[in-house]
C-alpha cells in the first residue's frame, strides 16, 4: 500500500492492530487518529519506508507503535502514546526520526530503539514501569529528551557508536 492517508479516525477494540501495514508500503500518512484497546495501535511490518505517523493518540493497547527492522526513513512526531500494556514505541530499521512525542505510563518500556542511525529528540518519556529508552544497534542520536520517573532512564543493550547527549534525567529509579 503506497501513498495512503489515514486521517482523523477513532479506532478501538480490534483483535490485532488498529492500523497495520503488512509489507511493501511507502509514503503513507497516519495523522490525527485515536487508537485504543487493540493488540497493537500502529504496526508497520516488512519493508515499509518513508511513512509519517503524526499527531495520533494511542492508548490502552498491548503495544503502542511497532516499526519493524526492515522499515526505514519514517517520521514519528507529536504522538501521545500512553498507558499501553507493554511498550510505547518500538523503532527498528534505520534513518528514522522520532520527535516531540509524549510516551507516558506504559507498563513496560517507553521506547525500544534498534537498527541504526535513528534520531530520537525532544520527547517526553515518563512514568514507564521498566525503562524509559532501551537502545540497541548502532549510530543512534538520542538528545534533548526529558526522561522522568521511569524504572530506569536509558538502558544500552548491544549498542555501539551511539550519542546520548543533552537529555534531562529526573527521578528515574535506576541508571
Amino acid at each position: 500500500s503506497n501513498s495512503n492517508k489515514i486521517i482523523d479516525n477513532s479506532i478501538s477494540s480490534y483483535q490485532w492492530a488498529g492500523i497495520w501495514f503488512q509489507s511493501d508500503c511507502s509514503n503513507n500518512l497516519i495523522l490525527c487518529n485515536n487508537i485504543s484497546f487493540c493488540r497493537e495501535g500502529i504496526n508497520f511490518d516488512a519493508t515499509c519506508d518513508n511513512n509519517s505517523i503524526e499527531n495520533n493518540t494511542i492508548y490502552g493497547n498491548s503495544f503502542g507503535i511497532s516499526h519493524a527492522p526492515s522499515c526505514h526513513y519514517t517520521l514519528i512526531k507529536n504522538n501521545k502514546v500512553i498507558n499501553n500494556y507493554c511498550y510505547g514505541i518500538w523503532v527498528g530499521g534505520s534513518n528514522n526520526h522520532v520527535y516531540f512525542n509524549v510516551v507516558d505510563d506504559n507498563k513496560e518500556d517507553g521506547f525500544r530503539i534498534s537498527g541504526s542511525n535513528n534520531k530520537v529528540h525532544f520527547n517526553v518519556v515518563r512514568n514507564n514501569k521498566d525503562v524509559g529508552i532501551i537502545v540497541s544497534g548502532s549510530n543512534h542520536n538520542i538528545s534533548y529528551n526529558m526522561i522522568e520517573n521511569n524504572g530506569n532512564g536509558v538502558y544500552l543493550e548491544n549498542t555501539r557508536q551511539t550519542m546520548i547527549t543533552s537529555n534531562n534525567f529526573i527521578d528515574n529509579d535506576g541508571y
